[in-house]
C-alpha cells in the first residue's frame, strides 16, 4: 500500500459525494484506514454558479476491489478499485484569476 507521501496523484470522477463522505474510483489500491487528501472541482453546471475547488482530507473506510460486470460492459473500468472515504475537513480554495 502506498503511503500518502508516495501515492501518485490521479484524476478521477466521483461516483457519490456529500459533505461527510465521498466515493470514487482509482487505478491504485489503498487500504482502509489510510489518510487521504483530495482536491475537488465542482463544475458550473452542478452549482449553477462559478466553478469552485475544495481541498479535503479524510480517511478511507472501505475499498471495493474488482469490477462488477464483464469486460464488455466496462472495458475502461477494469482494474479499478472503488474507494469510500469520510471527509474530516475541507477548505474552499480561492478562485484562480
Amino acid at each position: 500500500m502506498p503511503s500518502l507521501a508516495t501515492f501518485v496523484p490521479e484524476p478521477t470522477v466521483t461516483e457519490n459525494i456529500s459533505y461527510q463522505g465521498i466515493y470514487f474510483m482509482l487505478q491504485q489500491e489503498v487500504q482502509p484506514g489510510s489518510q487521504i487528501k483530495l482536491r475537488l472541482t465542482l463544475p458550473k453546471h452542478v452549482l449553477l454558479a462559478n466553478e469552485i475547488s475544495i481541498e479535503c482530507s479524510g480517511r478511507v473506510v472501505r475499498v471495493d476491489k474488482g469490477q462488477l460486470g464483464s469486460a464488455e460492459d466496462a472495458p475502461a473500468s477494469m482494474g479499478e478499485v472503488g474507494v469510500a472515504a469520510v471527509i474530516d475537513q475541507y477548505e474552499f480554495l480561492p478562485l484562480s484569476s
